[in-house]
């Protein structure tokens, strides 16, 4: 256990850790017309609840 722990870390250390991601809120629809972009890899909607924009 503790081997492939060692061996993540120094993984790690030499390689380092780059993550790229944003969380974009509003309506669904639009939100899947990012698909289309060549610069979108993935999209995954989470929580999807109705907006009453008048309150």
């Amino acid at each position: 256990m503790f081997s492939d722990l060692e061996e993540s870390l120094s993984y790690i250390e030499k390689n380092g850790v780059q993550l790229y991601g944003v969380v974009v809120t509003g309506p669904v629809k639009e939100l899947l017309e990012l698909q289309e972009d060549a610069w979108i890899s993935h999209i995954r909607i989470g929580e999807v609840r109705l907006w009453n924009w008048r309150d």
